[in-house]
């Protein structure tokens, strides 16, 4: 018993996973700007559906959410002038009076008792309009339409995907035992992922969401498993003695985790197709968090081999490791942009831990996010 104790507090020491309860209360305050973002005016949802507010709300919140657009603020008055005219028809010159660079109009109807959504972009700086498109939402499937349309509007407006098909994966005790549920990302839509009656924690979803990867207790120390939603198989990817936590994959089908098998807890790198493993760090302290960067090329990872807690990156085969993070004594949770250009993580400034980004273009590091 005293050993499992042991490998539950050790994890959760050199774990920070996004553990999402019923109504968090988080502050945070924004402390570094972006770039100049799209201006899109986006007046209310013509139709009368009961549905009406749902959609218009999902998709307002998506483009909101995306960070790539801003969206003009003076709501009743662009309602009022959407009030004159059609989904398809507009007048060019009164809406450049409030100055959006596009102008999005959403309809939802109804046929037959099914809803269609329709919707068109107008490009109002060169007057024309540059999207007309038309699309059935099945009833079971009606906030995962909705998401799929903010992104094609993101996409067509800013070419850039947006996050509305996304999907979140964290943890939650809400049915007393710590598991992993998903949602959509406005925290809806949850379901229940794994069914372990055990703890598990860390998700990590595989290539095209088709699997997840998690670390259970089931056993006297904690294993790392793999699950497969076609068919609900599931397997062992790290059984090792000792530790086995924080399992990331690629799309290669590896695997770097953390285990103590030889002692140390370090970092260590597994094909899953071929069973084979390598170990990538040999430092003292405990090597965690590691995780691919998008092309499979590096491997970020957190050391308190320094005596403080730093952020560093290797290759993939573990050789040119060097250090990242300065200043602060607590940096990680590191997690690679989609796009590979920067690295998220969070660092303790003053008592206080933020959210940071690693430009690796500039090698600099910038505070995004200041959570209270």
């Amino acid at each position: 018993m005293m050993v499992r104790k042991y490998f539950i507090l050790l994890i959760f020491l050199i774990e920070c996973s996004f553990m999402v309860f019923a109504k968090p209360v988080i502050r945070a305050s924004i402390t570094k700007s972006f770039k100049q973002r799209v201006v899109v005016a986006y007046p209310f949802t013509y139709g009368t559906e009961a549905k009406i507010k749902e959609l218009d709300a999902i998709i307002r919140k998506d483009l909101k959410l995306s960070g790539l657009v801003s969206m003009i603020s003076t709501q009743n008055k662009i309602d009022q002038l959407a009030l004159k005219e059609s989904v398809l028809e507009t007048d060019y010159q009164a809406w450049q009076r409030f100055g959006p660079e596009f102008l999005v109009k959403v309809e939802l109807g109804k046929k037959l008792g099914v809803l269609s959504v329709r919707y068109a972009i107008f490009n109002c700086y060169d007057k024309k309009m540059i999207v007309k498109k038309k699309m059935s939402i099945p009833k079971k499937r009606f906030r995962e339409t909705v998401h799929s349309i903010s992104d094609q509007i993101l996409l067509k407006i800013t070419g850039k995907k947006g996050l509305g098909s996304s999907r979140i994966a964290f943890v939650s005790d809400k049915r007393g035992m710590k598991t992993i549920y998903s949602s959509d990302i406005h925290g809806e839509g949850v379901i229940q992922l794994v069914f372990d009656k055990a703890m598990v924690i860390s998700p990590d979803w595989g290539p095209d969401r088709e699997s997840i990867l998690y670390t259970s207790y089931r056993n006297v120390n904690p294993v790392i498993f793999i699950k497969y939603f076609n068919d609900n198989h599931f397997e062992s990817v790290a059984s090792y003695p000792g530790l086995n936590a924080n399992g990331k994959i690629n799309n290669r089908n590896e695997v770097v985790f953390t285990a103590s098998k030889d002692g140390n807890p370090e970092v260590y790198k597994k094909n899953i197709l071929t069973g084979k493993a390598n170990r990538l760090t040999r430092r003292y302290g405990v090597d965690a968090n590691a995780c691919w960067s998008p092309d499979g090329e590096k491997i970020a990872f957190v050391s308190s081999g320094t005596g403080a807690t730093h952020i560093f990156l290797m290759d993939r085969n573990g050789e040119n490791s060097h250090r990242l993070t300065r200043g602060s004594s607590y940096n990680t949770a590191p997690s690679f942009s989609f796009d590979g250009r920067y690295l998220a993580f969070c660092t303790r400034i003053r008592g206080h831990l933020n959210l940071a980004l690693y430009d690796f273009s500039t090698r600099s590091q910038m505070l995004s996010l200041s959570i209270a």
